[in-house]
């Protein structure tokens, strides 16, 4: 089945926010959509499987972070340990690819420092 497509099945699991509605296929977006902070936010431990499947140690770097703002295809994150931090500055682009392979569509990452 093509990305886009849509099975003519009736056990299709259907979600929808506002008018913008998207295909759950195997636990993976299969359309592109909008992207809010509170999805994201609500969205992350799923995230964060997927990337550990590919990645642990991102994965471990990541759990503690929180989604602080969402605008567009950015997602900016702010991580608990100045350690995590810096790991995740010097690993950047690849948890970039792995969370962007996660959620099924581009994304960018903004990693804040802890407070």
């Amino acid at each position: 089945m093509g990305e886009g497509s849509v099975p003519q099945t009736p056990d299709l699991n259907l979600s929808r926010i506002g008018f913008a509605c998207w295909l759950i296929d195997n636990g993976r977006i299969s359309d592109q959509i909008p992207l809010t902070t509170k999805y994201v936010t609500e969205e992350w431990p799923a995230v964060l499987q997927r990337v550990r499947k590919d990645s642990p140690m991102i994965a471990a770097l990541l759990r503690d972070a929180s989604v602080e703002q969402v605008e567009g295809e950015n997602i900016a994150i702010r991580v608990r340990y100045r350690l995590h931090h810096t790991k995740l500055l010097a690993h950047g682009t690849n948890a970039t690819a792995l969370v962007m392979k996660a959620m099924g569509q581009p994304v960018t990452l903004t990693l804040l420092p802890p407070h």
